[in-house]
């Protein structure tokens, strides 16, 4: 640092010299061109006019002139050729061009030339003549006398610069010194520790009121004041990244460049497998700008990964130029879900209500205008009366039921149950019904350990399961109701052999009101509500089993349904199925005697 200041007073000094014996050159030489004009003007205004175009009297008048000023001199005609000239060891002719130049701008000027020995002034003057320009008169002065000052003016000035700058490094070295020393070791803990926090604070033996002593001491008051804030942000990042990590929304964070800057696992998981998790937001380019154009920000929904996602852009410090936009993703498919299993419920419900209502609804019109004295129109009409406020009744009742199941508003009065007294009890019942149907319900008795549960419910889950069964075989077929133990649970299958369930079908049957046949008319042949197998789930659900279907087009369906038997043990209940459509031989003679059975 000391040298550099030494280089650059140098410079400083050697350009200000430079500048200040060039101006003192340049301002002598100007002072003598003013004085050797004045002199050219009163040697003109005693030439006669003949002279400036060459008359015998021109040599003379040079000469005279010369000899009374002491300069060479030379005389010009109006056209800048050289008339007569007051020495003849010289070419004067090469004052021609710049006379004419002279005369181009009819206005006094001079040259300065330098040589071996020093240097001269050539002043060239128009001589006018009633405002008519009729020549010029040049004259030379020789500056050898005028420049003997220059050099020792020059060699005094750099030795005094010189002289000064010794002194100046004389005295101030060492103070500079002592004052560099302990800010070299504080530049050099600076680099180091930018990389290297562990690196100690140097020991400077310094003054608390001199400059570097007040420098160590606003650093350490500033680096705790640093360390203290670094400390505070570091803790409400760590408490803003714990709370958008735990968020169950998905939050992304984009600059002003639309580059991400944060993201969390939950945005991650609701995009998995996109190239650019941006990107998957539909139109983000436009929804950052209305972000950042209108303060209640952007909203859009879309499908991803078979969710419905509901994306919301707001802008972050909207006033600052480089301000990004953050995106909230919230999954909706459960609300989505929800909504369309209600709108579907509502239209189901409405349908459901208004066929019987609206035969009931007919006939009362009907005995009303026709009054009752025809008692077999009279006893048709109170008989199917009757059979649609039963169904009203049975779908109300199932409405409540699924209403208290969803909402677990009822209690499941537990006890032990013996289930092969319980099935053995279904498939007698069931018998009498499929009677009509010539379908025969098998079950062969076994023994099973008891199971805890609401006998009551688990009747009327088993019910439902069965009653689908006999409703959709064929007649002559028999459905074949099985239990068996296994490890830690029950397995109860019903196996029909009617026309099956479709595969892009199977996974809807236990919606509410849905039905396989599309076909409403059904509904008081084979087809009911809809409501039997989403009833018979939760009952089966709320005891901790399971059920499941598995059906093949035209082969018929295994209803599957496990439950535990030992409460005190958590056992995995496994996938449902160890039933078969296809390996069913056994099956196949079971239910062939069956149907003989049914047939005799």
């Amino acid at each position: 640092m000391i040298l550099a200041a030494v280089i650059i007073t140098i410079i400083t000094a050697v350009l200000v010299g430079s500048l200040i014996i060039g101006g003192m050159r340049e301002g002598g030489i100007r002072q003598r061109a003013a004085g050797l004009k004045e002199i050219c003007e009163a040697a003109a205004s005693t030439l006669p006019d003949e002279v400036f175009n060459g008359g015998g009297e021109a040599e003379y008048a040079a000469k005279r002139i010369s000899g009374f000023y002491g300069n060479d001199t030379v005389i010009l005609n109006s056209e800048g050729t050289p008339a007569a000239a007051s020495f003849y060891d010289e070419d004067y002719s090469i004052y021609s061009d710049n006379a004419k130049g002279v005369l181009a701008e009819d206005r006094p000027a001079y040259i300065y030339s330098t040589g071996r020995e020093g240097g001269s002034i050539v002043v060239f003057l128009p001589v006018k003549r009633e405002g008519v320009t009729i020549g010029i008169l040049a004259m030379r002065e020789e500056l050898i006398r005028a420049e003997v000052s220059y050099p020792g003016i020059s060699r005094m000035f750099f030795t005094s610069v010189c002289l000064a700058l010794v002194s100046a490094i004389l005295i101030y070295l060492p103070l500079h010194y002592l004052a560099v020393r302990p800010l070299r070791k504080l530049a050099l803990y600076f680099h180091s520790s930018a990389s290297d926090e562990t690196v100690p604070f140097p020991e400077i033996n310094a003054a608390e009121n001199d400059t570097v002593g007040r420098l160590v001491s606003g650093y350490r008051q500033m680096r705790a004041s640093i360390d203290e804030k670094i400390g505070e942000v570091n803790y409400e990042r760590d408490k803003l990244s714990a709370i958008v990590s735990s968020m169950r929304d998905g939050v992304i964070a984009v600059n002003g460049a639309g580059e991400i800057t944060t993201i969390n696992a939950r945005a991650k998981e609701f995009f998995r497998g996109s190239e650019s998790y941006l990107s998957a937001i539909p139109d983000h380019e436009k929804m950052i700008a209305a972000a950042l154009a209108d303060e209640k920000g952007a909203l859009c929904e879309t499908e991803y990964g078979g969710r419905n996602l509901v994306i919301s852009a707001v802008a972050i410090d909207p006033d600052e130029e480089d301000g990004g936009v953050l995106f909230v993703i919230s999954d909706n498919t459960a609300v989505k879900k929800a909504q369309d299993e209600q709108n579907r419920f509502i239209s189901s419900v409405s349908h459901e209500l208004r066929t019987p209502l609206t035969t009931v609804i007919g006939y009362i019109n009907m005995l009303k205008r026709r009054g009752t004295s025809d008692k077999t129109i009279t006893y048709k009409a109170l008989n199917s009366m009757d059979e649609e406020s039963h169904r009203l009744l049975r779908l109300v009742n199932d409405l409540i039921s699924m209403g208290r199941l969803k909402n677990y508003e009822f209690n499941l009065n537990m006890t032990d149950i013996d289930l092969d007294e319980l099935l053995s009890e279904i498939a007698s019942q069931m018998n009498l019904t499929a009677e009509k149907n010539k379908v025969a319900v098998a079950y062969e008795s076994v023994k099973l350990p008891p199971v805890s549960g609401d006998r009551d419910r688990l009747k009327q889950a088993l019910l439902n399961i069965s009653d689908n069964a006999v409703k959709y075989s064929h007649p002559g077929d028999a459905v074949r109701i099985t239990a068996i133990k296994l490890e830690g649970f029950i397995e109860i299958t019903v196996r029909d052999y009617g026309d099956g369930i479709p595969e892009d079908k199977l996974s809807r049957i236990f919606e509410p009101f849905y039905r396989v046949e599309d076909d409403r008319t059904r509904v008081s042949d084979k087809g009911g509500y809809g409501l039997g197998l989403p009833i018979a789930k939760e009952i089966i659900e709320h005891h901790n089993g399971t059920i499941g279907i598995e059906s093949v087009e035209g082969s018929g369906t295994l209803a599957v349904i496990r439950l535990p038997y030992r409460q005190t043990e958590e056992k995995d209940l496994g996938e449902y199925g160890t039933g078969s459509l296809e390996n069913d031989e056994a099956a196949d003679t079971a239910f062939k005697e069956a149907e003989d059975e049914t047939a005799d």
